[in-house]
């Protein structure tokens, strides 16, 4: 029988979040339709060390994916709105190892790709009007489960190169854990045209759980978290 999970119930709370607001909107909802190219990373360091026999270096990277979202618009008071989001994210990050020594250098470079559906709570408060132009913050939480990833691994040596693609195994059990959650914040504009209103916002999103696997807990001491800083580009359609 399946059962709400104590990790399952906290990645629930962005949609959660979305019902007290539905009697206090000013208007029927608005839509928006998103999408837009995002930088995906961990939050490890870079790291040289030196030993007996060479050089070795470890570099953190970051990965470009895209995002494909929807989401409505509440409008709560004149410069206050609530937007609740649901779509598909890219996650994942790149790392390069190096090493030298004797003669020989080797490179080992390692892409990690997931895929996300993601759910966010986001509140929109309206800044700054300039002519037809309205600038917006917005924050809030956001919780996602992995659909499916792939590891890439190419290593280099002596002039050539072996690339490896494997696809994780996710879950419990497996590579990687399924949750995530963070907090996100940004900020953006709109600009009303005949045919609709077109918005872009610029927002980073911070990852707080362990995505190592060693803990099941949010906050873990693990350095090992994902962020993202990402472009998007939405329509709202018109109100019927």
């Amino acid at each position: 029988m399946f059962r709400l999970s104590a990790p399952l119930l906290t990645y629930l709370i962005p949609l959660l979040l979305f019902i007290p607001f539905i009697g206090q909107a000013q208007q029927k909802p608005s839509f928006i339709v998103k999408i837009g190219p995002l930088l995906s990373f961990s939050n490890q360091k870079d790291e040289t060390s030196t030993t007996q026999f060479g050089q070795s270096s470890y570099t953190a990277g970051s990965l470009l994916r895209w995002h494909l979202t929807g989401a409505a618009d509440l409008q709560l008071t004149e410069k206050i709105s609530f937007q609740p989001e649901a779509g598909f994210w890219g996650g994942g990050y790149r790392e390069v190892w190096k090493e030298s020594g004797g003669g020989d250098r080797s490179t080992e470079i390692y892409k990690l790709r997931i895929t996300y559906f993601r759910t966010s709570a986001l509140g929109k408060m309206y800044v700054k009007d300039l002519d037809d132009l309205r600038f917006f913050a917005l924050a809030g939480p956001y919780a996602q489960v992995a659909l499916f990833g792939k590891a890439i691994a190419t290593y280099r040596e002596g002039g050539v190169s072996e690339t490896e693609k494997e696809a994780l195994t996710i879950g419990k059990n497996g590579d990687f854990p399924r949750f995530d959650a963070g907090f996100s914040i940004g900020g953006g504009l709109e600009k009303p045209f005949s045919f609709g209103v077109v918005t872009a916002d610029l927002r980073y999103s911070l990852g707080l759980r362990d995505m190592s696997g060693s803990n099941d807990g949010l906050f873990s001491e693990s350095a090992f978290r994902f962020n993202s800083i990402q472009v998007s580009l939405g329509f709202k359609l018109p109100q019927r």
